[in-house]
C-alpha cells in the first residue's frame, strides 16, 4: 500500500479475512504487547544481625488482580529476614508512562524455583498470557523479556539434565544477573517458562564440566499449576491464556454493517430520528466513522481488517505525521451485502531499546581484531549503542560504531587465546532505536 499525500487507504474487499497475527509474532511485537507487564523487582532483606542484602531481578504480571510471578531464589524465605521490602517498577525507553509499587509475598509453597507476589498498587496492564496446554519442546525458539535490558532476547530449550525436575529445562542462553524471574515466551506470545538463571559448572554424570554458556528455565505448566492449586479458594487467580492487545500497542474496532434492505424495523426515540434495527431488535448501522489517535510518543505503524467483507469497504486514512487516522466503513445497498469483523490498528513507539548478544572467540595467541555486525529492527534505525560485557574478567579494546544510515551497528574487539584455552569476549550490545515513519497495512 503506497502513501499518497500523507493519506493511506485500505479496501478490505482485497485483504479478505487474513488473521491479525498470521503465523508467529515478531520479537518487537512480543516486546510491544508485554512491555508494561514486566517489572524490575528490587529486594531488600535486613537480617537479624543488622546486615542488609539487596538483590534485583525480574517479575511479570499473571493476573488482572496484580499477581506477579518471579524466581524464589530472588525473593528468598521471608522468615530469614527481620524486615523484607520488595519494590516493583516499570520503565521503558521513550515511554513517559511509569509504574512503582510495593509487593507482598503470598504464602504459597512450591518445589519449583518460583515465588508468587501481589502488587499493593493496582497495575492497569494486561497479564502475560500463559501456555497451559503443553510443556516446552526441545529446540523450540523462545523470547524472554527482562527489565535489565528491556527488549526481547532469543534462545531455545534443550534437554533436561541429570535428575532435575521434569519442569527444569536447560537452554542455550546463559542469561545475565537481573534476568531471574523473566518471562520466557513462545512466538505465539504465550509464556512457556521463566528464567531460573545460569551455572558456571555442573555434574552431568561424568564429573563436573564447564557449562558457562548454559542457562536454566522453569516451565510454567507445572509451576504455575502448583501455585494456583495452593491458593485458598476465596483467593483464586484467573490467569490469561490468550494474547491481549493493550491500547498502547493495538486498537480494535468491531464493525458490523448491513444495507438498508435488511434493516426492516424502525425504533423512534422521543424527539430523535428513527433508528433501523435488525429482526432481533439490535441496532445495525450501514456506515461507520471513527477517529483514532496513537498514544503519546507512538505512531500508527500498521492496520488490518479481519472478518467478512461482501460488498463492503473499510478504509483507514492516516494523516501526515502518522499519529492520527480516520476509520470509515460502509456497505452497498444490496440485500446480501455485509461487513462484519474487527479493524485493528497497530501502534509502535518512536523509541525502543533492543539488546543483542555478541560473542567473539579466538584460538590465536596473538590478539585478533574480530568484528560482528548487527541489523536494526524493521522500520527502525540505531541512534545509540553501547557494549555491556558479560565476561567476569575485564574486557578492553572494544568498539561500537553505528553506520551512517543507522541501519547497522559494528561491534569490534581484540581477542587473543587465553593460556587455558580460547579467548572470548562475550556480552550485549544495548541499543536505542528510532522509528522511521512508515505506516503500512499488515
Amino acid at each position: 500500500m503506497k502513501i499518497a499525500s500523507g493519506i493511506l487507504a485500505l479496501s478490505v474487499a482485497v485483504l479478505g479475512a487474513a488473521p491479525v497475527f498470521a503465523g508467529t509474532l515478531s520479537k518487537k511485537e512480543i516486546y510491544q504487547l508485554n512491555r508494561r507487564s514486566v517489572l524490575k523487582i528490587n529486594v531488600t532483606c535486613t537480617l537479624f544481625d543488622g546486615s542488609m542484602e539487596k538483590r534485583s531481578g525480574t517479575g511479570f504480571l499473571i493476573s488482572k488482580k496484580g499477581h506477579v510471578i518471579t524466581s524464589y531464589h530472588l525473593i528468598g524465605d521471608p522468615e530469614d529476614c527481620e524486615t523484607l521490602n520488595i519494590a516493583g517498577s516499570i520503565r521503558n525507553v521513550g515511554d513517559p508512562w511509569t509504574f512503582d509499587s510495593a509487593l507482598k509475598v503470598l504464602p504459597v509453597q512450591s518445589k519449583y524455583d518460583v515465588s508468587l507476589l501481589q502488587l499493593i498498587q493496582p497495575l492497569d496492564s494486561e497479564p502475560v498470557p500463559l501456555r497451559q496446554v503443553e510443556q516446552p519442546t526441545v529446540l523450540e525458539d523462545f523470547v524472554f523479556l527482562t527489565y535489565s535490558l528491556s527488549p526481547a532476547l532469543v534462545g531455545t530449550p534443550s534437554s533436561i539434565r541429570g535428575k532435575q525436575l521434569a519442569s527444569i529445562w536447560q537452554t542455550n542462553h546463559p542469561f545475565n544477573p537481573g534476568d531471574s524471574g523473566a518471562p520466557i515466551l513462545d512466538f505465539d506470545g504465550l509464556a512457556i517458562g521463566l528464567v531460573m538463571g545460569r551455572v558456571a559448572h555442573a555434574n552431568l554424570g561424568a564429573g563436573p564440566e564447564d557449562v558457562e554458556d548454559i542457562g536454566w528455565m522453569v516451565s510454567t505448566v507445572p509451576a504455575i499449576n502448583e501455585l494456583l492449586a495452593g491458593m485458598p479458594s476465596e483467593s483464586s487467580i484467573l490467569v490469561a491464556n490468550n494474547v491481549a492487545q493493550p491500547w498502547y500497542a493495538v486498537s480494535a474496532t468491531n464493525i458490523s454493517l448491513v444495507p438498508d434492505s435488511v434493516q426492516i424495523t424502525q425504533v423512534c426515540p422521543p424527539l430523535r430520528p428513527c433508528l433501523p434495527v435488525d429482526p432481533d431488535g439490535a441496532v445495525i448501522p450501514k456506515a461507520l466513522t471513527k477517529s483514532i489517535a496513537a498514544p503519546t510518543n507512538s505512531i500508527i505503524a500498521g492496520y488490518r481488517f479481519v472478518g467478512r467483507a461482501h460488498e463492503g469497504v473499510v478504509s483507514l486514512d492516516v494523516a501526515p505525521g502518522d499519529t492520527t487516522a480516520q476509520l470509515r466503513a460502509s456497505v452497498a445497498a444490496k440485500s446480501d451485502a455485509k461487513l462484519d469483523g474487527v479493524m485493528k490498528v497497530f501502534f509502535d513507539p518512536l523509541l525502543i531499546q533492543m539488546a543483542y548478544p555478541v560473542k567473539l572467540t579466538s584460538n590465536d595467541p596473538k590478539a585478533q581484531r574480530l568484528v560482528e555486525r548487527l541489523e536494526a529492527e524493521k522500520d527502525y534505525r540505531f541512534i545509540k549503542a553501547e557494549f555491556r560485557a558479560q565476561n567476569q574478567s575485564r574486557v578492553d579494546d572494544t568498539e561500537v560504531r553505528i553506520s551512517e544510515d543507522g541501519r547497522t551497528v559494528v561491534f569490534a574487539a581484540s581477542v587473543a587465546a587465553a593460556s587455558e584455552g580460547a579467548g572470548v569476549v562475550r556480552g550485549y550490545v544495548v541499543t536505542t532505536q528510532e522509528r522511521t515513519r512508515n505506516a503500512t497495512s499488515r
